[in-house]
């Protein structure tokens, strides 16, 4: 019972230990080698901000969509703080087109921005590698010491 108690006693293990700390580190390489590949291949293109305005986008051309079919009726009076103004159904359909224009033109020059960036990040290698190739082409090659 003692024995069975002793913390320093080493553990018998069903696994031969020196093939998988073998195993082990030759899974460990391919990861490293591997995990450059695919942070480009499952990165997040788009930001937050780019999905926020594809969301605004979405949720207002459906209410222009709304309005434009006719299932969305607007009674042509707005009171807001004592005031009333007056505006016909056309004028209102024109304002909502022209601000889902400007979203989507928001999200166009959004998701272009986003795409470039994405472009470059995942060329940064190559560019290392060019900037290495320029600087051994001007340098030479290293000198023994």
């Amino acid at each position: 019972m003692a024995e069975d108690s002793d913390p320093t006693r080493p553990v018998a293990s069903p696994f031969k230990i020196d093939q998988d700390a073998a195993d082990y580190d030759e899974l460990r390489q391919f990861v490293a080698r591997a995990k450059p590949v695919l942070l480009r291949a499952f990165a997040e293109v788009l930001s937050d901000e780019t999905r926020k305005a594809q969301r605004s986008l979405l949720a207002f051309s459906f209410v222009v969509m709304l309005l434009a079919l006719g299932a969305l009726r607007f009674s042509g009076t707005i009171k807001y703080g004592g005031l009333a103004f007056s505006l016909e159904a056309a004028l209102v359909l024109k304002a909502a087109s022209a601000l889902c224009l400007y979203f989507e033109i928001l999200v166009c020059i959004r998701c272009f921005n986003d795409w470039s960036s994405y472009r470059v990040r995942g060329s940064m290698p190559e560019l290392d590698l060019d900037a290495l190739n320029y600087e051994l082409y001007v340098a030479g090659p290293p000198r023994p010491v």
